[in-house]
């Protein structure tokens, strides 16, 4: 409804304000999951990871929102759409309230899905029936920010009131720790966005907004496609963490068996992108986004590589506390991208971009999977 030219608009606002996102974030949904997944047993200690994370991403939200209007109020591209820009902001502070890593940590990932689903249900519905033409991109920018607003409050308030966890003030040494050890997964996470979001952000800048729309929409039905991993994810992280802490054997024996499920699942995801490309955007965006279709192709395979890089960055790498190679492995990844990005979308567009995706993807896979060679005897444990 929205059309290539307002939907990239608006993702490309939703681009921009990601980068508040992961400042809030920090490296707090990595780090903390361990730390509520090794103490989960202890709620005094887990009481305290609550308190220190949430008053640390508080802070992060003041500053992040004194950085945002500064930049807003600072440069011509933002002042023409500045309502939109605030608008997509408030997104932001949905994150801030919503502990994932709390839920992801305790093994309570029921909670997330009927929170999530509840919400973005209702909303989905009002976006069908309240989004009618190109005009009415402001009202689909606004769902979306409210329903990531009344999932973190819903989902604080179901921590406090469901689980009997309180929030107290945390001693300064304890939020120090925290951001201390999310530290390098939070310079992971922004070498990660190098070829995430910023291809939308720089796609727009070194283009127009229209290429931004055909670019975003194949990608989102990508993310869709590939976020089947998510919850599976999700749910073996914590786990692993806890076996690891409990038996080495049986941490490799978990973590085979989840490797072969995933792979073979996200092996037919690629599949069906790959040969289903044109007739998928056909039937969900319409014959405006044919352009998107060469998108979808490219990034058809990012689902199965994305599935190894997991494998070996998350299940791997942050289970044994390698977060430098975490932090390396995604750092060259995206400076990799910046240059394939910066060299190729002002001549080709919006493939440029998804081949730098991929590009980016294929050397973060190959620099986990050497990282992980560098652990004593693992390669030898997991193949046997």
């Amino acid at each position: 409804m929205l059309g290539p030219e307002k939907y990239g608009l608006v993702n490309f606002a939703v681009a921009f304000t990601t980068y508040f996102t992961i400042i809030t974030d920090y490296g707090f949904n990595l780090s903390a999951v361990q730390e509520v997944s090794i103490n989960r047993n202890n709620k005094e200690r887990v009481s305290e990871l609550f308190s220190s994370i949430l008053l640390s991403k508080i802070l992060l939200f003041v500053f992040s929102t004194i950085l945002f209007f500064l930049i807003i109020n600072s440069f011509a591209i933002f002042k023409y759409h500045y309502v939109l820009y605030l608008v997509t902001y408030f997104s932001v502070l949905g994150s801030v309230l919503y502990p994932v890593w709390f839920y992801q940590g305790m093994e309570k990932m029921g909670y997330i899905f009927i929170i999530n689903f509840s919400v973005r249900t209702i909303v989905t519905i009002c976006i069908f029936w309240l989004i009618e033409a190109e005009s009415d991109f402001m009202k689909y920018a606004l769902f979306n920010s409210i329903a990531n607003i009344l999932i973190g409050i819903i989902g604080l308030a179901m921590i406090i009131f469901k689980l009997k966890i309180t929030f107290r003030v945390p001693k300064i040494d304890l939020v120090k720790e925290q951001f201390k050890n999310g530290w390098n997964l939070f310079l992971s996470t922004v070498s990660i966005n190098f070829y995430t979001t910023s291809n939308v952000f720089l796609l727009g800048l070194l283009t127009n907004i229209t290429a931004v729309g055909y670019y975003s929409a194949a990608d989102k039905i990508r993310i869709a496609a590939q976020s089947i991993l998510q919850p599976f994810s999700q749910t073996v992280f914590p786990r692993l963490n806890f076996l690891i802490n409990q038996s080495e054997k049986r941490y490799f024996q978990f973590l085979k068996k989840i490797a072969v499920y995933q792979t073979i699942i996200m092996f037919f995801v690629s599949l069906i992108l790959f040969f289903g490309s044109k007739k998928i955007i056909l039937v969900f965006l319409g014959p405006k986004y044919v352009d998107s279709v060469i998108v979808l192709e490219i990034l058809s395979v990012l689902p199965l590589m994305s599935s190894f890089t997991t494998i070996f960055t998350m299940y791997i790498l942050i289970v044994f506390k390698k977060h430098f190679y975490y932090l390396i492995s995604f750092f060259i990844s995206g400076i990799f991208s910046l240059i394939v990005i910066v060299s190729i979308v002002p001549n080709i567009g919006f493939a440029g971009a998804a081949i730098a995706m991929v590009v980016s993807e294929l050397i973060a896979l190959l620099s986990a999977y050497f990282f992980s060679k560098r652990i004593k005897n693992f390669h030898k444990k997991l193949w046997t």
